[in-house]
């Protein structure tokens, strides 16, 4: 399965207030690594993570 099927198929899944954290916290995401034009795999390699983990360790902030 690709990333963005993977991705898609979990939000489906959330409630609307979860999918909206998601959304603010995905614009975090491009708006800090933007500022970096050169941003390659080699400079930030993906990290497999459990996402029980970021559900107990990640705070979310609404705007």
């Amino acid at each position: 399965m690709n990333i963005d099927r993977e991705i898609w198929q979990t939000i489906e899944k959330m409630p609307e207030s979860l999918k909206q954290e998601v959304l603010h916290y995905a614009k975090y995401l491009i708006e800090n690594y933007s500022k970096d034009k050169d941003i390659s795999q080699e400079q930030y390699p993906v990290k497999k993570t459990s996402f029980r983990y970021l559900k107990r360790n990640v705070c979310f902030t609404i705007a």
